[in-house]
């Protein structure tokens, strides 16, 4: 820097020194200031933008909630209404298993011990019951026949001939009904 030679008298200097900081002062503080309108400004536009977005995004989880919480109700109503049915049959079934499990306590107790059950079939609505198995003799088919037919809970115990056609290891099978009466005990 250059040293300017002022020949100016002193009180000129005091004030030509006291212009220069006054202008330095002046564009600073001009520069302040505007920096500050600047900063405002930006921070002014990003709570906008920040609010714009915070509207947004609240809309979004609204309509979200919403979503889900239907969701959630209609999954909710489909395992009540699940629930509900499966109790419904499992209160059906109680009632009648208890007259049903009468009926199947009475047709073990009448098997002879020669005799093998592999299947028996139980229609409800005509109360009809097949049995088939297989039998070691031809006595302990006719035994089995005659114990159903002494039995307070069944009738009409059908004679199918193909019963007896061996003396051993045969096969059987009856069929006969349940007394209506025997299940409303």
């Amino acid at each position: 820097m250059k040293k300017a030679v002022n020949l100016l008298p002193p009180t000129e200097q005091h004030e030509l020194r006291l212009a220069a900081v006054h202008a330095q002062v002046v564009g600073f503080g001009t520069w302040l200031v505007a920096s500050f309108l600047v900063l405002s400004l930006f921070l002014f536009l990003g709570q906008i933008f920040l609010k714009i977005e915070q509207e947004t995004v609240s809309d979004q989880v609204s309509a979200e909630s919403e979503d889900l919480e239907k969701l959630h109700v209609d999954d909710f109503r489909a395992e009540v209404a699940g629930f509900n049915t499966n109790l419904g049959n499992f209160q059906t079934l109680l009632k009648e298993n208890h007259a049903w499990s009468q009926v199947l306590q009475e047709i073990a107790r009448l098997l002879p011990t020669q005799i093998t059950l592999d299947g028996i079939a139980i229609d409800g609505s005509n109360l009809k019951v097949e049995l088939n198995g297989r039998a070691g003799s031809r006595d302990a088919v006719l035994l089995l026949r005659q114990n159903l037919l002494q039995s307070p809970y069944f009738q009409k115990v059908n004679f199918p001939l193909d019963n007896l056609e061996n003396a051993a290891d045969l096969k059987w099978s009856y069929r006969f009904y349940i007394r209506p009466q025997a299940l409303a005990q």
